[in-house]
């Protein structure tokens, strides 16, 4: 059974089917090739990337291949970053003059509930954290190209290339293709498309007779660019938030 959580169309073969159904095939004559109907596809997949919502995850990024002045490459399906993070990556306070270990020892900044301390402590400990790097120009900032794929750093850590360093990041991350295609939206733009290349081969034939009076009907090109419109609409009011470089 197909549902929004598995569905069932998940790579190309069954897109192009569903597609060829939706025009009556086999019923009525397609006349858009397999390799045609592909590339409508990817048309519509590539759009349907750009504007929509990405699903967020968190990643753990090691520094030590860093290179100074390119940066670090992330994974392919990362489109954007809405956080960056280096406290408390080890899991502990280890480093004896720093504000974290000073609020621990002053039981202002509780590591577990044996010490006393409740998320909201905890919370608030984190808050004021974050404030004090602020203010004392600690932390990292980051700009991210979502071509290249490539994060850098600033200020840019510096790396021995044995020393393992981390930062955890927050991403914005395109989900695999499998899980896009059966995307109501996905389909629906594919569709039109492959409309708009229908009106476009029967419009050229309006001439030509049929057997017992039919007219060819290149009307659904226009039919196709009408639900275009449709579907950008409906895609672009699901664009997500603008992307900050830094903090």
């Amino acid at each position: 059974m197909a549902t929004y959580a598995k569905f069932q169309i998940q790579n190309y073969a069954d897109l192009v089917s569903w597609i060829k159904r939706r025009l009556a095939y086999p019923l009525i004559q397609v006349e858009v090739d397999d390799d045609m109907i592909k590339q409508c596809i990817d048309d519509a997949l590539e759009v349907f990337t750009e504007f929509v919502t990405y699903d967020e995850d968190y990643l753990g990024v090691e520094l030590t291949d860093y290179v100074v002045g390119t940066g670090v490459k992330l994974d392919d399906t990362v489109s954007g970053i809405f956080s960056l993070s280096d406290e408390g990556v080890a899991g502990s306070v280890n480093t004896l003059f720093t504000v974290p270990n000073q609020m621990m020892n002053n039981r202002s900044f509780p590591m577990t509930r044996s010490q006393g301390g409740q998320w909201v402590d905890y919370e608030i400990a984190q808050q004021s954290l974050k404030m004090t790097r602020t203010m004392l120009g600690g932390g990292y900032r980051w700009n991210f190209n979502e071509r290249t794929k490539m994060l850098k750093l600033l200020p840019e850590p510096v790396t021995d290339g044995e020393k393992s360093n981390w930062v955890v990041t927050g991403v914005y991350v395109v989900r695999p293709e499998d899980q896009i295609y059966g995307e109501r939206l996905v389909k629906k733009l594919a569709l039109a498309y492959v409309k708009q290349i229908l009106g476009a081969v029967r419009g050229t034939f309006q001439n030509v007779p049929l057997f017992a009076g039919a007219n060819i009907n290149e009307g659904i090109g226009e039919k196709g660019e009408e639900e275009e419109l449709a579907v950008m609409e409906e895609i672009q009011n699901m664009m997500p938030p603008a992307f900050i470089v830094g903090v």
